[in-house]
């Protein structure tokens, strides 16, 4: 992405902040991240800032399709109309065809044929738009200036090209085409047909580098991977476009936070604050260790219970089939208490040890958690604070 060096802010009572998840979360993430109340950031959703206008940055101009899509059959017909004008002198039918061929160049459903808009450009220059010679000859090097018009356009055909001007397209355009072909990261200063999808339109450019942000090509879903520099460099051009250069903006998707300047493709990550894992680990633990202790010491209490009653119902017997009776119960129940008693011990030993677990962790506190961007693509987090 070029550099942006236009100036102009947007006054905003807080900072904005985009999000591309639930807005609840993103605006806590960004908060805490930032070290700052939720109150101070104006929360505005990705899709609210996608699907605008085309947007040019620098001294060039963009002028969209005002119509319905036309032909190449309706754009070669003003062409020939202009040309025949030329042949036989009348500048003004020359120039109101030349004005319906820039109309219909800029709405084209497909893409015309490099020779017809050399005509095209061609019969521009002969009506007093200089710059299009020059295009004519770049797009059709064997053309030649018809002898039958008026005025030395011979020359102006024949002088060196100026030289090309650097021309960003940010955005996802599919197939996007300039004056018939692929864009080239340089173009010739003048008029140039720009087509992507269903969309076409006039781009104006200038003696000096311009950036265009095809607005209209960003997804509707928000960005997932801020890693990707490509994304960045996108997402950096819609942020100026929307909020002016210079604008302090934040951008969160619930999980992460990242800080910007609109207009700028470095993003600043801010910090993640999480709890211990050892807090959810302990209560794993602890959680079911307590549930089966006190399951565990409901039933030695039971056994107990059994084991008095039979000791009482030995003391009681008057006969031996009661005894033995009764001392069986006893063993039995004596068996099942110090089962149940021992597993008590054993599971209240976890659940204490859970317990520690989630108090170690309740003592470190916040973890401060940093996400960096890899240098081999993707990020990482590293722990810088506990």
């Amino acid at each position: 992405m070029q550099v942006m060096l236009w100036v102009g802010s947007l006054a905003l009572a807080a900072d904005p902040l985009v999000t591309t998840g639930a807005a609840d979360s993103s605006l806590r993430q960004a908060a805490t991240g930032a070290g700052r109340p939720e109150s101070s950031f104006t929360p505005t959703a990705w899709a609210d800032l996608v699907g605008g206008p085309v947007a040019v940055f620098g001294a060039g101009a963009w002028t969209p399709c005002a119509g319905p899509s036309a032909t190449l059959a309706q754009l070669t017909l003003a062409i020939e109309g202009a040309e025949g004008a030329l042949g036989y002198g009348d500048l003004e039918k020359a120039r109101f065809e030349i004005a319906e061929a820039d109309r219909l160049a800029g709405c084209q459903s497909a893409d015309p044929p490099a020779t017809l808009l050399a005509r095209w450009h061609l019969a521009r220059g002969a009506v007093g738009h200089a710059a299009s010679f020059a295009q004519a000859r770049a797009l059709d090097p064997s053309i030649r200036w018809n002898a039958s018009w008026s005025g030395d356009g011979a020359a102006a055909l024949d002088a060196p090209a100026p030289a090309k001007v650097g021309v960003a397209f940010h955005g996802w355009p599919t197939a996007l085409r300039v004056d018939g072909g692929e864009p080239g990261a340089e173009l010739i200063p003048g008029l140039h047909l720009v087509r992507w999808d269903a969309t076409a339109g006039l781009l104006t450019v200038p003696d000096e580098p311009m950036d265009v942000v095809l607005t209209p090509t960003f997804p509707v879903v928000g960005p997932t991977d801020l890693a990707d520099p490509a994304i960045r460099d996108g997402i950096a051009a819609l942020l100026l476009v929307r909020f002016g250069a210079g604008t302090r903006v934040f951008l969160a998707d619930g999980d992460e936070a990242w800080a910007t300047t609109a207009g700028r493709t470095d993003w600043t990550p801010l910090r993640k604050v999480r709890r211990s894992p050892l807090i959810p680990v302990g209560l794993a633990i602890a959680g079911p260790a307590l549930a089966g202790a006190g399951v565990s010491f409901a039933l030695a209490q039971s056994a107990r219970s059994d084991v008095t009653r039979a000791a009482d119902d030995m003391a009681a017997a008057t006969t031996t089939p009661e005894f033995d009776a009764a001392r069986a119960r006893y063993g039995d129940g004596t068996d099942r208490f110090q089962t149940f008693n021992a597993l008590t011990v054993a599971t209240g030993a976890v659940a204490v040890a859970g317990a520690g677990l989630f108090c170690v962790g309740l003592a470190q506190g916040e973890i401060v958690v940093r996400t960096a961007l890899s240098p081999v693509g993707g990020s990482v987090d590293l722990v810088v604070r506990r």
